[in-house]
């Protein structure tokens, strides 16, 4: 029989897998190599992977949606939160905080945030294994799960100064979270009744998702007719349909 802390080292890209799967629309091999991945993980008795897991799972819960779902997931993952690195209880508390907005909980929501982001900017001390899993949560990448959680609870405006700010400094390796916040932000601007800067912004995230493939951005994208229908006359508007059209 395989030792299941050797087999640990094969977990990583189930995770990895499963959110593959999931950035390209496919739910139902997002699911299934993300169930394959917690199985493994807890096999091997590994805290972290274990974590990391369910957020992933919490994910793909409120993706669809599924405001209890992703509650529960979330408080799943944080219950040995002591052995976690910050970042990681970071991911985790932005799942939190997702689940709040899809209740609609403005206040518990922006306590959950407000966690995720004091985790996010706190000193890493972690084992390379845990970097490789949760290297990508900066402040920033947090930030722009904020600004989605405000657009849960129709605060475009808010959704908007906070994607403004942290897309002035994005790390430049992320791009394809680069582009789906720009997505984020062409929406929260439309919503917000800016329909030339929504138009503008689309624009650059369109040329980033071209090179950087990604349906949850341009879900976002597709998202845009309907909130600029009363602009129909805005040249913008008009160019921005075309550059809609040729996405795959």
């Amino acid at each position: 029989m395989r030792n299941p802390t050797t087999q640990l080292h094969r977990t990583g890209g189930r995770p990895f897998a499963g959110w593959l799967h999931q950035d390209t629309g496919n739910s139902q091999w997002a699911a299934y190599w993300t169930n394959r991945a917690l199985g493994w993980a807890r096999a091997a008795d590994n805290p972290l992977i274990v974590s990391y897991v369910l957020m992933r799972m919490s994910n793909q819960a409120s993706s669809l949606g599924d405001a209890n779902r992703t509650l529960d997931l979330a408080r799943s993952a944080l219950r040995k939160q002591d052995r976690l690195s910050p970042h990681a209880r970071a991911l985790v508390l932005r799942q939190e905080a997702r689940g709040h907005a899809l209740s609609g909980d403005l206040a518990a929501c922006a306590r959950a945030l407000a966690a995720a982001q004091e985790q996010a900017t706190a000193p890493e001390d972690h084992r390379e294994d845990e970097g490789a899993l949760t290297g990508y949560c900066t402040p920033s990448y947090i930030a722009g799960e904020a600004a989605d959680c405000w657009m849960l609870l129709e605060q475009p405006r808010q959704a908007v100064a906070i994607l403004e700010h942290c897309l002035s400094a994005w790390p430049a390796p992320y791009q394809r979270d680069r582009g789906l916040n720009l997505s984020r932000l062409a929406v929260a601007r439309a919503a917000s009744r800016e329909p030339e800067q929504a138009c503008a912004v689309a624009q650059e995230a369109a040329a980033i998702i071209t090179n950087t493939w990604s349906a949850r951005a341009v879900a976002e994208l597709r998202r845009l007719p309907a909130l600029l229908t009363p602009w129909p006359d805005l040249a913008p508007v008009a160019e921005l349909r075309e550059t809609l059209a040729a996405l795959p």
